[in-house]
């Protein structure tokens, strides 16, 4: 059982922005949040066709969604930025549902944590920034991604990205340093984890019954594998550039190779993968 995410905005000030409104504040209806603070959605949300719900237009900003229902349609995002190079914001606790793009950021130092984001148009989750972490998080059964992410030093923790119509867990910056712990990507319409760089870490994550790509795909080298699942997808099961090293992996009936290491330089130990 996932347990209420405590709102903490004490991480917004290493970056110097301060949380200027003595109380916290309520959200009962869509519209923008203007200014630093921790607000509180008290009701159920519904958007009105083709609106975005919630336009974060200031930095330092925690969201908490006190366990209810953002609802929309159309073309629209029910959490975005305003473009505006927003940093440190927070969103937890609640479910979005029915957007194009459920949360739809583009900020640095991101932090997503109990929040069920399902049945969008496109994605669950995007974010442009870097340095964002999504942690206890459900991104079921999206149009084309569960979550995905352009930028540097993302992580992914105890998330469930699983029937999706495309990607899991996608990973789309080149040159860019990501991880994902303990993730599970299963039954998604192409792979369950991937990374179109290297530099990248997977641990302790599964991702099974991936339809038509790898369960893992990590399309550069100097990546750390370890203690994952990657079985019945259907292509590779994992797939990763040298050199890199992979430890106690598990990869089995996956008709395009189980264990697909190209280049040299790999270190391999402890992996099952006839």
């Amino acid at each position: 059982m996932i347990k209420k995410t405590t709102l903490v905005l004490a991480i917004l000030l290493p970056l110097g922005i301060g949380v200027t409104s003595p109380a916290a504040q309520t959200i009962a209806a869509c519209g923008p949040v203007t200014a630093p603070g921790t607000y509180t959605v008290t009701t159920d949300i519904t958007a009105p066709a083709d609106t975005n719900c919630i336009t974060i237009a200031a930095s330092g900003v925690a969201i908490d969604l006190g366990g209810h229902t953002i609802s929309g349609s159309g073309f629209s995002s029910g959490i975005i930025d305003d473009g505006q190079s927003r940093a440190n914001i927070i969103i937890a606790n609640g479910t979005i549902t029915g957007f194009n793009q459920n949360i739809n950021m583009g900020v640095d130092y991101l932090s997503i944590s109990n929040i069920t984001v399902v049945n969008a148009g496109f994605s669950g989750i995007s974010n442009a920034g870097s340095y964002a972490v999504v942690t206890d998080t459900q991104a079921n059964n999206n149009g084309l991604y569960g979550m995905y992410f352009y930028g540097n030093n993302n992580l992914v923790y105890s998330t469930t990205a699983n029937y999706n119509g495309q990607y899991g867990i996608a990973f789309l910056q080149q040159s860019a340093t990501n991880t994902v712990s303990e993730g599970i990507a299963n039954g998604n319409g192409i792979s369950g984890i991937y990374f179109t760089n290297g530099n990248s870490t997977v641990t302790n994550s599964r991702a099974n019954g991936n339809t038509t790509g790898d369960g893992i795909f990590v399309g550069g080298s100097n990546n750390l594998l370890t203690a994952n699942t990657a079985n019945g997808n259907g292509a590779h099961g994992i797939s990763v550039v040298c050199p890199s090293n992979l430890y106690d992996n598990t990869a089995q009936n996956n008709p395009g190779g189980n264990l697909v290491t190209p280049g040299i330089g790999c270190v391999l130990l402890n992996n099952a993968a006839p």
